[in-house]
């Protein structure tokens, strides 16, 4: 058929290919150091978090390519085409088949994270250190503009797309800016994190809180990963440094409460933070921008 060799004419010739890899640098994203700083302290945690972040990738990418496949079956009908062939149906009928499959690809993304989040919930569950969700939101926000440059790779190379098939191409065109439209707010969401320091510690925070006996305070049972629930408790002991085996750590403190009055030890990291002034500006909130 006419329409078969012009795809292939037009694949073959590079006159009006743009230049090598503009799209992807335009989608390059950045490594944070934020959450360099932060897998130095989470330790085996954040090596968790990584090696299951791979695998994320790796089902995604799958995702991608099946969709790509059917995005680039539609470029080359446009540009046989804009070069004269007679195939306006077999392109309608094309452009919607992808409609449909760009639905159930988004149904199998969704379907994805929701699996994933259980698996980070997971590690959630078993680290005591809140700067783990941190650690989590950007390594997803990293992966999801990670996914945006690896698409715009394949756009820009393996289908070897000119200045004029965009130009010519309203689908391809609003495929572009709505990608840089979610490259910009993900960058935005870690530039906010970056700044704000969500997670990390603040210069007035690097002492860590002082306890008093008889203080009251409010604390989060080990079960509660979305620290819903906090419970009232009363200090009754403080750990010590280079405490023995059968001693109280430095980590943790005792308490007691209405129904527990022997009292029980609890993680420091449990206790509900004191809300400071500045921490009661809106940040980001988790999970939101990750586009994944």
């Amino acid at each position: 058929m006419k329409y078969l060799r012009s795809y292939k004419n037009h694949r073959n010739s590079n006159s009006n290919k743009i230049n090598e890899g503009i799209l992807g640098n335009l989608f390059k994203g950045v490594k944070s150091k934020f959450a360099l700083q932060l897998s130095k302290t989470l330790g085996g945690s954040a090596k968790k978090v990584e090696n299951l972040l791979t695998k994320y990738k790796q089902n995604l990418t799958t995702l991608l390519d099946e969709k790509n496949k059917k995005l680039l079956a539609i470029v080359e009908l446009e540009r046989a085409k804009r070069e004269g062939s007679d195939i306006e149906d077999e392109l309608n009928k094309a452009v919607k088949a992808n409609e449909e499959s760009d639905k159930i690809y988004t149904e199998k993304k969704n379907l994805l994270k929701q699996k994933f989040d259980l698996e980070f919930q997971k590690i959630i569950k078993e680290e005591d250190n809140e700067d783990i969700k941190h650690f989590i939101q950007v390594k997803k926000i990293e992966l999801g503009e990670e996914m945006l440059s690896y698409e715009m790779n394949y756009i820009d190379q393996k289908m070897g797309i000119s200045k004029e098939d965009i130009e010519s191409s309203e689908m391809l065109t609003n495929i572009i800016n709505g990608k840089k439209e979610q490259m910009k707010k993900l960058q935005g969401m870690m530039s906010q994190i970056e700044k704000e320091g969500l997670g990390k510690k603040k210069s007035d925070d690097q002492q860590p809180r002082e306890f008093k006996v008889g203080e009251e305070i409010e604390y989060f049972m080990k079960d509660d990963t979305e620290k819903k629930e906090p419970k009232k408790a009363e200090v009754v002991e403080i750990g010590k440094k280079g405490a023995k085996e059968d001693e109280l750590g430095e980590e943790s403190i005792r308490v007691k409460t209405d129904t527990a009055p022997n009292g029980f030890a609890i993680k420091k990291s449990q206790v509900k933070p004191e809300q400071k002034e500045e921490d009661k500006k809106e940040t980001p909130k988790e999970g939101e921008g990750e586009n994944l």
